[in-house]
């Protein structure tokens, strides 16, 4: 997608207003390796819409990569931008709400609406994703241990999460003896 050279650098056209949040749309991957999406305005309350959110770790602010927005350039977090590239690498389609492109950050009367209505946002989402970040080495560890856990937890029969066993208890290791 070519950039708008007239004004290089994206601009919210208005303020969103009432009950109505943007939501951005990823433009398919092309020849470039640019990752490019559209935004536009929609009713929340419209039965019509479909939309993911994203809650996700925004990260060290300054540090930044430049994408196209409405054919305007836009500086987003490592951290958004490492989730919308993978979504667009899987051919997602669907419309996406993430709040640090979806609300104007630099309108704090935008952003003082669209905080409120954060709530509903999410709650209104067909689907509400989780990221945390680019998967680690580590991390497989972590997500290993959990599917552990989980598989042992359906085999105890029954378990009274709200007793919060001990992970000994349940057979798996002392946290306190890993080190």
């Amino acid at each position: 997608m070519d950039i708008d050279r007239s004004n290089d650098l994206f601009e919210y056209p208005s303020a969103c207003v009432g009950r109505r949040i943007r939501l951005l749309k990823l433009l398919h991957a092309s020849d470039t390796d640019q990752l490019s999406f559209f935004l536009e305005e929609a009713d929340l309350d419209s039965s019509e819409i479909d939309f993911i959110a994203i809650s996700y770790v925004w990260g060290d602010p300054h540090d930044t990569k430049m994408v196209i927005c409405n054919g305007k350039a836009i500086n987003i977090t490592r951290s958004l931008y490492s989730a919308l590239w993978q979504w667009r690498d899987q051919g997602c389609r669907a419309h996406i709400w993430a709040d640090a492109i979806c609300i104007n950050q630099n309108n704090m009367m935008e952003k003082t609406e669209q905080v409120r209505m954060m709530g509903d946002i999410y709650s209104r989402a067909n689907i509400v994703i989780i990221w945390l970040g680019e998967l680690a080495e580590d991390d497989l560890i972590g997500i290993g241990l959990m599917k552990h856990i989980r598989d042992v937890l359906k085999e105890e029969s029954p378990v009274n999460l709200a007793a919060q066993p001990d992970l000994t208890s349940l057979g798996l290791f002392d946290i306190a003896d890993s080190s």
